[in-house]
C-alpha cells in the first residue's frame, strides 16, 4: 500500500517529465527551435533590414561572448552564436548558448534561434540526463528522496520557463529593432 501511495506522488513528476521539453519550447523534430519570416513595411529593403540587424546585434548581445560566425552582407545573412544567462534557480546556474541566424530580403526577414547548448551538450540531450536523475532519485527506496526529486522538478520546470522566457525576450527585442525604419535625418 505504502509503495502504490508513493507512486501516485510521483505520478505528477514522471507525468510531467514526458511532455516538458514540448511543453517550455517550440520543438520540431526533437530540437528546440524558436523560427519565424517575419513581414515589416513594404518599403524597407533588404539592405535597410541588414542594418537594423546589425544595429540589434550591436546593443543586445556582450560581444566578448558572443561572436559573429557569418556576416555576409551580399547574401543578406547574419548568423551569430550567443550566449545568455538565466537568473539563478535554485540548484541550476549555467550558460546557454545558441545560434541565432537572420536571412534578410525586401520586406521581410526570418530568423532562426536553434543549437542551443548548456554545460557543453545539446539543450535536448542536458535535458534527458536532468530528467533521468529526477525519475531516478524519485524512484529510489528512500522515502526521503521523493520531496528531493518534487522540490528538483519544480526547479527544472523554472528553469525551462526562464529560459524559454529569456529567448521570447531576445525574439522581441529582435523583432522592435527590425521593424524600425532608419532615421537619416541626424
Amino acid at each position: 500500500m505504502k509503495k502504490l501511495l508513493s507512486l501516485l506522488f510521483l505520478l505528477p513528476v514522471l507525468t510531467t517529465a514526458q511532455n516538458l521539453l514540448s511543453d517550455n519550447f517550440p520543438v520540431k523534430e526533437g530540437k528546440i527551435v524558436y523560427s519565424e519570416v517575419v513581414p515589416v513595411d513594404s518599403s524597407m529593403t533588404a539592405n535597410d533590414l541588414y542594418l537594423n540587424a546589425k544595429n540589434w546585434l550591436a546593443s543586445a548581445f556582450n560581444f566578448s561572448k558572443s561572436a559573429l560566425q557569418t556576416d555576409d552582407k551580399e547574401a543578406k545573412l547574419i548568423i551569430l552564436k550567443g550566449v545568455t544567462n538565466v537568473p539563478e534557480v535554485e540548484g541550476i546556474d549555467q550558460s546557454e548558448w545558441f545560434l541565432l541566424k537572420l536571412e534578410l530580403k525586401n520586406s521581410r526577414y526570418k530568423y532562426s534561434l536553434f543549437e542551443i547548448e548548456t554545460e557543453g551538450y545539446p539543450f535536448e540531450i542536458y535535458f534527458d540526463i536532468e530528467i533521468k536523475k529526477i525519475n531516478r532519485v524519485a524512484a529510489s527506496k528512500d522515502k526521503r528522496d521523493i520531496p528531493l526529486a518534487k522540490e528538483y522538478m519544480e526547479n527544472f520546470i523554472k528553469y525551462n520557463q526562464s529560459l524559454n522566457a529569456k529567448f521570447i525576450a531576445i525574439i522581441s527585442s529582435l523583432k522592435a529593432s527590425m521593424s524600425k525604419k532608419a532615421d537619416n535625418n541626424w
